[in-house]
């Protein structure tokens, strides 16, 4: 259709009229001339020019502004012309941005992390500068948004910070540039977030319980002092039955029952009685619960890479060591805690590189962090609880045949030096969901989601 619109005009007959024949040749001109006038972004496009070659380079952005030479090349690439603007306005282009900005909630971070409000700002303005200045805001949101939902927002550097995963490198220029080319911006942005189902079911947690809020379900005053109360809350969280929400009287087996789901999803001694930690843990506010699952959801963008092929996965709010294959977990073995060394370590990949046995009979991991600016603890090891014997079993399908070998189920009284490194990837997590859409939470032991939760504004 495209192509029969800018066809050239057909021959025309003796009999066609001479005002048909210019007609017919103005309409294919403009054709080709309606390109050339729709850009109208020359006025915007000289005052780019100017800040482009001020010192430095002011886009909102620390990412962006460290990658000055490249983004002024990428401008001067394309004649200076705007990315989101026109002598007119704002394109389209940076509207799409400006509401991906807005709903950056629903990734649990915030609009104002990215200069929102002055480009809401700038948005209304026919001002030359004001729209230049808007393209450059609008290029380094689209860089620092990037960065986060790739990364996290947590940052690894300078002193030593909860995460110390080694970032994604993101080229900056590159970004505007697809930005610039992209027909769908939201699909480009949508793209960036990846496919991990763990991150994808937290943010789908964080909605249900803002719904609840948002909608007054959540019941309200002293819940642990009234049955009903109770009912209602363990009903909604999914832990008993929704026939038993309304039933009247007292503490009976179906409240037991759900009290001990409740206190085992959140990492307590499940013996269906009403201690003060089971209380605490139910009368946490809603709103507390939505903050603890943003500070998670950020957590989870730590895991910046697919969790492919063999390996070890160690949540330290949990201390249960998982063994994943194909992103699958295959078994668990429990981790003796040891808060001196626990207490300090960061989120990193790394991998462990020998087992032995620790002075108690129990198997030790060796490990060492793939990030060589993270100084581990000499020493560091992680002490496996249960039988060594069974435990070497689970652990020999993760080592190569040679080390399996040498690693006989009766005899380890050596250290093994792994020919073949197993990956490790160390965590805190306080809050995760399951495959079946269950909310596990743990008590925060290493009090990190305070500093978290001040870091991403909440």
């Amino acid at each position: 259709m495209r192509g029969a619109l800018l066809a050239p005009p057909t021959a025309l007959s003796p009999r066609t009229p001479v005002w048909k024949t210019l007609a017919a040749a103005a309409l294919f001109a403009s054709a080709f001339l309606m390109p050339a006038q729709a850009a109208n972004n020359e006025i915007v496009g000289a005052a780019l020019k100017a800040m482009v070659a001020e010192a430095p380079l002011k886009t909102g952005s620390a990412l962006a502004d460290a990658n000055r030479d490249k983004i002024r090349a990428y401008y001067a690439s394309r004649s200076f012309k705007p990315v989101w603007s026109r002598d007119a306005g704002p394109k389209g282009k940076a509207r799409a941005l400006a509401r991906e900005l807005q709903t950056s909630l629903s990734h649990a971070l915030q609009p104002s992390f990215y200069g929102f409000d002055e480009i809401v700002r700038l948005m209304a303005s026919k001002k030359p500068e004001d729209l230049a200045r808007l393209d450059f805001l609008l290029s380094g949101a689209l860089v620092d948004y990037a960065h986060d939902l790739v990364n996290g927002r947590a940052t690894t550097s300078g002193a030593i910070v909860e995460n110390r995963v080694n970032p994604i490198l993101l080229d900056p220029a590159k970004l505007i540039e697809q930005a610039a080319d992209s027909g769908n911006l939201p699909q480009m942005i949508a793209g960036l977030v990846g496919k991990d189902r763990r991150y994808l079911r937290l943010i789908a947690k964080m909605v249900e319980f803002k719904r609840l809020e948002r909608n007054g379900f959540w019941p309200s005053g002293d819940i642990t002092a009234s049955p009903k109360a109770m009912r209602t809350a363990l009903s909604i969280t999914g832990d008993l039955p929704i026939n038993q929400a309304t039933k009247a009287g007292p503490m009976d087996a179906p409240l037991r029952a759900a009290l001990k789901s409740y206190q085992a999803r959140n990492g307590l001694a499940a013996d269906g009685k009403l201690g003060p930690a089971t209380a605490k843990a139910l009368e946490t506010p809603l709103s507390d619960r939505i903050t603890k699952l943003k500070v998670n959801i950020e957590r989870r963008r730590w895991q910046n890479r697919e969790a492919a092929g063999n390996l070890l996965y160690l949540n330290l709010a949990d201390t249960a060591l998982k063994l994943v294959r194909d992103d699958k977990t295959v078994g668990e073995i429990a981790v003796v805690r040891d808060d001196a060394l626990f207490r300090d370590l960061p989120t990193f990949y790394g991998q462990v590189t020998a087992i032995t046995r620790s002075t108690g009979g129990n198997l030790a991991l060796s490990f060492e962090a793939e990030n060589t600016n993270l100084a581990l603890p000499p020493k560091a090891k992680l002490v496996l609880g249960g039988n060594a014997v069974q435990n070497l079993s689970l652990l020999k399908p993760f080592m190569t045949e040679a080390d399996g070998a040498k690693a006989t189920a009766a005899t380890l009284n050596e250290k093994i030096v792994l020919a073949k490194p197993v990956p490790l990837f160390l965590t805190y997590l306080t809050a995760w969901a399951t495959r079946d859409g269950t909310l596990q939470l743990r008590p925060d032991r290493y009090s990190r989601d305070g500093a978290l939760k001040a870091k991403l504004g909440l």
